[in-house]
């Protein structure tokens, strides 16, 4: 069947990532950018906002490592497929905020330019009924209900998910859902030590707290 970003980019231009923080969500995205990369290699993969120590694997895979954010937001990008992760700290969803406009703006002239991007942010709530009401499509890992917006239809959607939690989409570190109007499917995917950005992390408490004594 192909890579599913390959699948999802035929019907979609823009595809969010949502779930709680330290989840893996940027992990999931990588990988399967770089599945997609292998799939396409002629199609430049563009990305923003990744963590510095990914850099090196990703540049040697083939993917543009973006160092200006008007790089993004003037568009000088074309073509191409581009991943931008913490996409709140470029643009405001809230519905007072004159922002809103720009990031309607944006999101037109994306198909314009023949560009597809995937979206990602730690803050769940960015994903309001404007942001909802604009993308029409989601990869979905572990997330809090009550993080997610009322009245948006990803909330309807995910809370429709099977489930044993009543407080969150409670599923395996490898596992996601895949969310839009043409799809609803339950996948998974290969964790990759390299696209982990907190891979030499190490909790000084739990290593002390696991030590045994003679």
């Amino acid at each position: 069947m192909g890579s599913i970003l390959s699948l999802l980019f035929k019907h979609y231009n823009v595809v969010g990532m949502v779930g709680n923080r330290n989840v893996g969500k940027s992990s999931l995205v990588l990988s399967s950018l770089v599945e997609l990369k292998a799939e396409q290699p002629n199609i430049p993969i563009c990305v923003f906002g990744v963590e510095e120590n990914l850099k090196e694997f990703l540049v040697n895979k083939g993917f543009v490592w973006l160092y200006s954010q008007h790089d993004i937001l003037d568009m000088r990008v074309r073509d191409s497929v581009i991943f931008v992760d913490e996409v709140a700290d470029f643009f405001s969803t809230q519905t007072r905020d004159k922002e809103t406009k720009k990031f309607k703006r944006f999101i037109n002239r994306i198909s314009h330019l023949n560009n597809h991007m995937l979206f990602s942010t730690a803050e769940v709530s960015w994903w309001n009924k404007f942001a909802c009401s604009l993308v029409d499509c989601f990869l979905v890992k572990r997330v809090d209900f009550d993080n997610l917006v009322n009245g948006t239809w990803l909330k309807q959607r995910v809370l429709g998910l099977e489930n044993s939690s009543d407080y969150r989409l409670d599923i395996k570190n490898n596992e996601y859902f895949v969310v839009s109007d043409f799809m609803t499917d339950k996948l998974t995917f290969e964790y990759v030590r390299e696209l982990d950005s907190k891979r030499d992390l190490s909790n000084p408490f739990v290593e002390k707290s696991e030590l045994k004594s003679d």
